[in-house]
């Protein structure tokens, strides 16, 4: 929605394991105008996960993978949140629809690294 004629993205959090799927996933978000929120969603309980999320206040959440479905499920199911899967997504022009990326879709991007962990399963990561 637009707040003084500027335009607000939505949060969509990106969850998975480190991997190709991941950073792919992350990638399309992006380059769609969402704010990504990357979450290694198996290092998190439901209920810290569901903290989690209502924290970063997403409106979706993609699951690059299919580790940490179910507590990724439950948790966006408690905040009345969609969650859906990657290769669920149609991508207009996406090298996934021809099975090979283009020449060049892949760029160096350091954001790709990022990844939200918590080191401690008995709390959130912090600031």
């Amino acid at each position: 929605a637009p707040v003084n004629g500027s335009h607000v993205a939505h949060r969509v959090a990106v969850l998975g394991s480190h991997s190709l799927d991941f950073a792919a996933t992350f990638r399309a978000v992006r380059r769609a105008g969402a704010v990504a929120a990357p979450v290694d969603a198996r290092f998190y309980d439901v209920e810290e996960l569901t903290a989690l999320l209502a924290e970063a206040q997403v409106h979706l959440a993609v699951l690059a993978d299919h580790t940490a479905a179910d507590t990724a499920g439950e948790a966006m199911r408690r905040l009345g949140k969609q969650l859906t899967f990657s290769e669920d997504l149609a991508l207009e022009g996406s090298w996934a629809q021809s099975g090979s990326p283009a020449e060049g879709a892949i760029e160096s991007d350091p954001t790709l690294l990022l990844f939200a962990q918590s080191t401690s399963s008995s709390s959130l990561p912090r600031a």
